[in-house]
């Protein structure tokens, strides 16, 4: 589990800055709305090589994917310090989140 989270954080450390292409939180379902470490395409690397790893098949994925998320629990008071994201789905307990949308909180 070490080396999982390891290279997680390298991951991390290589995937980009989502752009400013977002929608607003209210858009997101509460259940799927995650704060995230990172997020970054499937098309990263690091990215292919965790969901490689994790047996999580790069098939029919959309989207952003979400690295080391956690739920943001309140919509109408949403907090975040890292990256906002609606996921349609969640891999190893927030691990990895996959077909993510970046949120923007101030809508």
């Amino acid at each position: 589990m070490k080396f999982i989270v390891s290279l997680a954080l390298f991951a991390g450390a290589v995937v980009a800055q989502v752009g400013s292409s977002s929608i607003a939180a209210s858009q997101c379902d509460a259940s799927h709305l995650q704060c995230c470490d990172t997020v970054g395409p499937t098309t990263n690397s690091a990215v292919s090589k965790l969901l490689a790893l994790l047996n999580i098949p790069l098939d029919g994925l959309t989207g952003e994917i979400g690295l080391e998320c956690d739920p943001i629990l309140s919509v109408t008071v949403p907090h975040c310090e890292a990256q906002p994201v609606c996921c349609e789905g969640n891999k190893h307990d927030g691990l990895v989140n996959v077909d993510c949308v970046p949120v923007n909180l101030d809508l």
